[in-house]
């Protein structure tokens, strides 16, 4: 592995997710694709959550250490 590259992350699963519409104007990373325009909030979460779970373990494939904490905010 690079010395520059990682070999421990942090990551913390959000609790709760939207699309900032204020940042989408000019932010690509903010809007909604065509597949989720539309879609109820609890299915984009589950989405979101299921999206960190699969980043995290291919991180961990690759050797690199994951701590991964779950967002208990309310």
């Amino acid at each position: 592995m690079s010395t520059q590259a990682p070999s421990v992350v942090v990551m913390v699963r959000p609790c709760h997710f939207q699309a900032n519409t204020a940042a989408a104007a000019d932010n690509a990373f903010q809007t909604l694709s065509p597949d989720t325009a539309g879609t109820d909030i609890v299915t984009i979460e589950h989405a979101v959550y299921q999206e960190v779970t699969e980043v995290a373990t291919a991180l961990a494939d690759a050797g690199i250490t994951v701590h991964l904490f779950e967002d208990e905010s309310t």
